[in-house]
């Protein structure tokens, strides 16, 4: 919770079940950044891990498939610039790096619907290998008190032999001073975007 109460993060676990196909529920995660208007809490940004339907693009037909880098400005500014901080050292160093160098203390990254992993060292350890790591956020939000905020972003990772993923994500931030770092990370696929002015081909 930010000190001023204007925002909130909530995170578990969640399950989805089939209205149509008798089935056992599938299991995974959720992250929710909530939003106070007066005495009304509404979701602010929201991530399912695990239980998203399969993505298409058909199923997002006369919607954006993908959307500009957001800027450092607003109330958000400092998130927006940490985030683009944060998706530079991948490309400069590795992913590993980025996530040790960003993670709080006791950072949360929750992936891989029933993965959780805690802590700068262990998450590092979660993303170490060849892959080639790019994302940069689209959108964020923050609370008045300045504390606490959330970016929400497109990233693809590409794989050592040509595998390309293509994903969307929530970071949850935390700043004290001048310093920012992230509390909790997770993401989800989104559809392919290659053909669609994806803006992860360069630097944003």
């Amino acid at each position: 919770m930010a000190r001023d109460s204007s925002l909130g993060v909530t995170w578990n676990i969640a399950a989805s079940t089939s209205h149509r196909v008798a089935d056992v529920p599938r299991l995974g995660r959720y992250i929710s950044a909530w939003r106070r208007d007066g005495e009304k809490w509404n979701i602010a940004a929201l991530l399912l891990i695990g239980i998203e339907p399969p993505s298409s693009t058909e199923q997002f037909a006369g919607l954006p498939l993908t959307r500009k880098a957001a800027r450092p400005k607003g109330p958000a500014s400092p998130f927006i610039a940490a985030d683009l901080a944060f998706a530079k050292l991948p490309r400069d160093s590795s992913a590993a790096t980025a996530f040790r160098s960003w993670a709080a203390s006791d950072a949360l990254s929750l992936g891989g619907g029933s993965l959780l992993v805690r802590g700068p060292e262990a998450i590092a350890q979660a993303v170490s290998g060849p892959q080639g790591w790019r994302w940069y956020p689209v959108a964020a939000g923050a609370a008045g008190a300045g504390d606490l905020g959330w970016t929400v972003g497109e990233a693809v990772i590409a794989g050592g032999e040509g595998n390309v993923s293509y994903s969307k994500y929530l970071t949850i931030w935390s700043r004290s001073g001048d310093k920012v770092r992230f509390l909790l990370d997770g993401g989800n696929a989104r559809p392919d975007t290659s053909r669609a002015g994806d803006q992860l081909g360069s630097p944003p």
